[in-house]
């Protein structure tokens, strides 16, 4: 499973970053397609292999810092360079040990051609789960790169959490008590789990204040600790979850806990790319969005 990010650990005084986009236009001629295609094709033998060179060959971290910080801010680029260099890669790529563990299987699903850029997403297959992912693909120094990730979870580009994050932080002063709360806790919740004690990891966690914890990272990072536990703290967290955080993904699992319609997560899911064998039996519950 997904760790969650030691985002809590430093502060930032920035003045403004963003997102940005590619504004290089794409010709989709039956030539392009072919190696869009073809690189679809290794970023899912990339992943079958476990191969972080690879990858690392497809993914362009300096556009994807770009996204981040689009007016090339000195302290946020001091910070992403220095504490998160490979933070897009690392959430992309952590998936790849739990492949050959679980033998689980991946597959692209789908290509979205776009003006500037494509978008490819792809199912990672457990035995009684599914993982779907999303990149975004621009041409970078005349070839095709990884520059993003969708997180489905949250509903947004990583590069976007990151800016968001960067904006909470700002406001924050590091002799803050939030500040200090939050990050004692993550400690307690590492260091607890690092002993195998999932219970007071579990408990650490729910100490952490909403504005640094309400991600996905965070609610996977609970799953598995209370799995461990058992069944009942499992469907108290993803009760929790729901309550305290919308998100698509934190809907999604109260619906399928309560035997409830997962119309609106169907209809998430095909918008990304998901595609019809999927969302079948995902509406049929014979496997698990996790």
């Amino acid at each position: 499973m997904i760790r969650a990010f030691g985002y809590i650990t430093v502060v930032l005084l920035l003045s403004s970053c963003g997102v940005t986009t590619n504004e290089s236009h794409i010709s989709w001629t039956s030539d392009k397609k072919d190696e869009i295609r073809d690189f679809g094709d290794r970023l899912v033998r990339s992943f079958q292999t476990s191969n972080f060179e690879l990858f690392d060959s497809l993914w362009d971290n300096d556009a994807f810092l770009k996204r981040v910080n689009k007016t090339s801010n000195k302290t946020i680029s001091s910070y992403y360079m220095s504490m998160q260099p490979n933070q897009g890669r690392y959430k992309s790529t952590d998936q790849f040990p739990l492949i050959q563990e679980d033998t689980a299987s991946v597959q692209v699903v789908h290509y979205a051609l776009n003006t500037n850029s494509a978008e490819i997403t792809l199912v990672i297959d457990y035995k009684y789960s599914m993982k779907p992912i999303k990149y975004l693909v621009e041409v970078k120094d005349g070839k095709f790169a990884i520059t993003d990730i969708y997180n489905l979870y949250d509903d947004e580009w990583h590069a976007q959490e990151l800016y968001d994050r960067f904006v909470m932080l700002s406001s924050i002063k590091r002799n803050d008590r939030i500040l200090r709360d939050a990050e004692q806790a993550y400690k307690r919740a590492v260091d607890a789990q690092n002993i195998g004690d999932n219970q007071l990891a579990l408990e650490a966690l729910y100490q952490i204040p909403k504005e640094f914890s309400g991600k996905g990272d965070y609610t996977l990072w609970k799953l598995e600790l209370a799995q461990e536990i058992d069944n009942l703290t499992w469907s108290s967290v993803i009760r929790n979850e729901y309550n305290m955080y919308q998100s698509p993904y934190t809907t999604y699992l109260h619906n399928w806990y309560n035997e409830k319609p997962l119309w609106n997560t169907i209809r998430y899911l095909e918008n990304h790319g998901l595609d019809q064998e999927h969302l079948s039996i995902l509406k049929d519950g014979e496997i698990i969005w996790y």
